[in-house]
Order: structure tokens, then C-alpha cells, then sequence
């Protein structure tokens, strides 16, 4: 589980010794050298972030994106999985689709908590067969090449999501997105045969609220969010003169 973490190592007639600081992310692999000193009972040894930032036990291509740029990015629609084309090595997009490393975007493979939410149908890297949104996510992580034997069913990037969790305090949040047709600009072609810009209203709300059941040992966290959409989506459609209606083709 990605977090703080503080080890303690005690052994009779060493040194205790007590390391804080340790931040682990998703799919990160930590090695903490421990060194117990003779002395007596009462000493302890305190070390303060010990792991190193730089991943030295494989060669994976990782790209973390952490929980505050997935809250406070802009996003179109509110997708989170959009940020794997903003600054992950050797992706690109185009159309609906997001290509790594010159693989088909059905070869993308992605997790939620360890648990495959791959789109069968349409196998695109930005959908997922649940629902997903910035409020519920702690962090996820993006393998781009290099994949350890953890990880399988594609070819293409790893995404691993990791669903955010209470703590001991209560903390929570309400938030309401809006767009309107107001700020909208026209079609060219629509300004060219004196049409209208169509209507889009979008509002996009929810909450989210985490706190403790039982301090230190079981947390609880909640979230809630909704779409509300109305919009005109106009269609072109090819009108037959009455000559063509009657068979006459010139």
C-alpha cells in the first residue's frame, strides 16, 4: 500500500533502532539497510528517509503520477487516465487512442487495486470498465517498458491505480465542475450557413469524505460523483431534389 512507513528493530543488548520517513509509491520495490548497535536498552539509533528516490533493483521505465497533479490538472470530462500523454516516455495520442512505444492501444493493460479494468469491447487505454474520477484516486503508476513477471495481458503500458483510504482524522471535500454553452466558440461550418452553436450544459459534481473506524487499525473512505449533461448534437443529411426524388439524374 503506497504511504509513510516507519520500521523499528529491536534485539536485546543493541541499540534500538528506529527509521522514519520511508515513502513507498505504487509498484515501488525499497531496500533499508539495518545496522544494530551494541549498547544499552535505552539508546536508540533514529535515521530519517532512508530509501533512496532512485530505483536501483530493475530496470522498469516508471512514471508515477502522484494524487495532487491528478486533483489539481485541468481536465476535459474529468478522465484521469488523459494524463498518461502529459509527460510519460514514448507515449503519444491521436484520435481517441494512446499508443507507448509503437504498440496498438488495445495492447495497454489496466489495474484498479490489482484488479484488471480493461474495456473488452473497446480496448481503449482511456476507458475502463469503471467508473473513474480524480477524487478517488491516491496516485497511479505507468510502465512503459522493461515489465517485471508481475505484469502480463498486454504489451503496450501497465497502468496501476490505486484507490485513495481514510486515516485517523476526518478529512473531506465538495466540488462541482461547469460548462456552458456560453463559453463555447461555433463551428465554422455552422457560422458559414448562419446555424446556431449547439447547446452543452455539463455539470459534473460529488464529494469525498475519509476518517477512521478504528484508530490505527481500519479507515473507511467514500466518493460520490455525478454527471448531469444536456447538449444538441446537430446531424448533416442529404436532401434529394425533386427531380432525383423522381428517378431524373442529370
Amino acid at each position: 500500500m503506497p504511504g509513510t512507513y516507519e520500521v523499528r528493530c529491536e534485539l536485546p543488548g543493541f541499540k534500538k533502532f528506529v527509521s522514519t520517513g520511508n515513502t513507498l509509491t505504487i509498484g515501488q520495490q525499497a531496500e533499508l539497510n539495518i545496522r544494530l548497535d551494541p549498547g544499552e536498552l535505552t539508546d536508540t539509533v533514529n535515521i530519517t528517509e532512508t530509501i533512496a528516490p532512485v530505483q536501483t533493483t530493475d530496470s522498469q521505465v516508471r512514471t508515477l503520477i502522484t494524487g495532487t497533479v491528478i486533483r489539481e490538472m485541468p481536465l476535459n470530462g474529468r478522465n484521469p487516465l488523459h494524463l498518461v500523454l502529459s509527460g510519460v516516455p514514448g507515449v503519444s495520442g491521436r484520435g481517441t487512442g494512446i499508443y507507448v512505444n509503437g504498440q496498438k492501444t488495445q495492447s495497454n493493460n489496466t489495474t484498479l487495486d490489482g484488479i484488471s479494468v480493461d474495456d473488452p469491447t473497446l480496448g481503449r487505454a482511456e476507458l475502463s470498465l469503471v467508473f473513474i474520477n480524480p477524487d478517488m484516486l491516491q496516485e497511479y503508476q505507468v510502465v512503459t517498458s522493461n515489465f517485471k513477471p508481475e505484469y502480463g495481458r498486454g504489451t503496450g503500458a501497465q497502468v496501476s491505480l490505486v484507490t485513495r483510504s481514510g486515516s485517523n482524522e476526518f478529512h473531506g471535500s465538495v466540488y462541482e465542475f461547469h460548462r456552458n454553452t456560453v463559453f463555447n466558440a461555433n463551428d465554422f461550418f455552422n457560422n458559414a450557413n448562419g446555424v446556431e452553436r449547439p447547446n452543452l450544459l455539463r455539470h459534473q459534481f460529488g464529494d469525498a469524505i475519509g476518517g477512521l473506524i478504528k484508530r490505527n487499525r481500519a479507515f473507511f473512505f467514500f466518493n460520490y460523483d455525478a454527471q448531469r449533461q444536456s447538449r444538441t448534437v446537430p446531424q448533416n443529411r442529404t436532401v434529394f431534389t425533386e427531380e432525383a426524388r423522381r428517378g431524373i439524374f442529370r
